[in-house]
């Protein structure tokens, strides 16, 4: 028992008492754990929108096909350059031959004739080089087309991410509407369950009838019903969550509008999307690609024209010639007259699928 001397002695002024000074630090340490702790907890949209971008697979699918598409333009362009080979050669051969040489007057008035045969080992280095000079505009075609494929890889590539960020965006509303309803509902069944026990203690008194009761067994089963349907929406959300995000939903933070982002007007919505939607680019793109496929085809009926460069060296390439060096240059003309009935085909393919992409 506290003296009444000591009990009733006043405090002084700013100073609490013990239990208070000890409620009042423990509730600034849980304030500040909360600032601390809840932020990093709770997962963002725009956190979410980042995973989704990052882990996709369907946005990384389409990255290495833009990463194809862009190595098209470096393979296009080698038909521009030269190509050059080089050759060596090692053998070993038996010669047996017999020639005649004829009488020239006055130097040599009868016929001669002389024989040799043996093994030799010929033996043989030398460099090519081939450069394309006309071959129907097709290098020109390929090259512009490769990078109309790139362009339209990558605006595909911006319909994809449009698609993923939007079913993100989506799907982590569904959770947190799903989760807000769970939430709901399972308060539902408590208040319920609640009122049940209270109608049942006012029926043991004789305050209510069988039917009350009977009603709130009913009200209990069906909100019980209804929390489980949630419950299953809420699991089949959180899979879909999984399936699009690539991680499970954690504690999700409230999403702000997006309502500053969208266009003042109905027009400038209209114009801002004919001019910039990805699809719509991507189709200009496609049409673009198939016209120079068109022209590829038709450049298949010109004329080919080729320079080529050639310096050999051989040692015993015949037996009675023991080295040999030559330096060709040369021009070719390859014109197509008949391939087999395959290019017109061709031709007549690239500009039916011309007409699909127009």
């Amino acid at each position: 028992m506290v003296p009444r001397a000591r009990r009733d002695l006043p405090q002084k002024r700013g100073q609490q008492p013990p239990a208070a000074a000890a409620l009042f630090i423990l509730t600034l340490a849980a304030a500040t754990v909360l600032r601390l702790v809840s932020p990093a907890e709770a997962e963002t949209i725009e956190q979410a929108l980042a995973r989704a971008y990052t882990n996709n697979p369907q946005v990384n699918a389409q990255r290495a096909i833009v990463r194809q598409a862009d190595e098209g333009v470096p393979q296009a362009l080698s038909g521009y350059r030269p190509n050059v080979s080089a050759n060596a050669s090692v053998g070993r051969e038996y010669t047996d031959i017999k020639q005649v040489i004829p009488p020239t007057p006055p130097f040599l008035t009868t016929s001669a004739s002389f024989a040799a045969k043996g093994l030799s080992t010929p033996r043989s280095v030398g460099a090519t080089v081939n450069q394309t000079l006309f071959n129907g505009q097709q290098t020109a075609n390929r090259v512009r087309a490769a990078e109309s494929q790139v362009t339209m890889a990558r605006e595909t590539l911006r319909v994809m991410e449009q698609s993923v960020l939007l079913a993100a965006a989506a799907i982590y509303m569904d959770v947190s509407r799903d989760s807000a309803n769970l939430e709901v509902q399972q308060n539902n069944v408590r208040v319920l369950q609640r009122t049940l026990t209270d109608t049942r203690n006012r029926f043991a008194v004789g305050q209510v009838t069988d039917t009350d009761v009977a009603q709130s067994e009913a009200q209990l089963a069906a909100a019980e019903a209804s929390l489980h349907g949630v419950e299953s929406t809420l699991t089949t959300t959180r899979a879909n969550y999984r399936r699009i995000i690539g991680v499970d939903p954690g504690n999700l933070a409230p999403a702000s509008s997006v309502e500053r982002m969208a266009p003042a007007t109905l027009s400038a919505a209209i114009a801002a999307g004919a001019a910039e939607n990805p699809s719509v680019i991507a189709a200009l793109y496609g049409v673009d690609v198939a016209q120079l496929q068109v022209k590829i085809a038709e450049g298949a009926l010109f004329p080919t024209l080729a320079a080529q460069y050639n310096v050999q060296y051989g040692v015993f390439p015949q037996l009675l010639t023991p080295h040999q060096f030559t330096d060709t240059v040369m021009l070719n003309l390859s014109v197509p007259i008949y391939q087999g009935g395959a290019d017109i085909p061709r031709s007549v393919s690239t500009k039916s699928r011309l007409a699909s992409s127009g």
